[in-house]
């Protein structure tokens, strides 16, 4: 994933491959109903896997405002988002952005291709 970022010359880019909201985490216990007698303790043990929607996650240096993250091999099936972070010295969160993963992404040798800047996408429900 190669890409710019407008405004910012240099810093470390974080670039998480997210599932959607409705995606079910393998993992999770199902109750039997309101009245499971183990209900506590299934909620405990699904919570952490329940809300870890980040499937993947790479990071890289931005220099000179440029920046290229090594996508993984094998994005995972139900990761749908990227969702973009960049932080700059004395900027924790100098951008923010995201791009939705298409067939494009899943290709192995997207690694290298060019998108956009993210951050001038924006939407109030990346999530979904």
């Amino acid at each position: 994933m190669v890409g710019r970022v407008p405004g910012c010359a240099d810093g470390r880019v974080t670039l998480d491959l997210v599932a959607p909201r409705s995606a079910r985490p393998a993992g999770t216990r199902a109750a039997s109903g309101p009245m499971d007698p183990l209900l506590e303790e299934r909620a405990r043990a699904n919570w952490k896997v329940a809300n870890e929607w980040v499937r993947a996650r790479a990071e890289a240096e931005l220099k000179d405002g440029l920046f290229q993250v090594p996508l993984p091999e094998v994005i995972p099936e139900d990761a749908t988002i990227m969702v973009i972070r960049v932080s700059a010295p004395g900027r924790p969160l100098a951008a923010i952005g995201w791009l939705p993963v298409t067939e494009r992404v899943r290709d192995p040798g997207a690694a290298s291709a060019t998108f956009p800047a993210p951050w001038e996408r924006t939407s109030s429900s990346w999530r979904d």
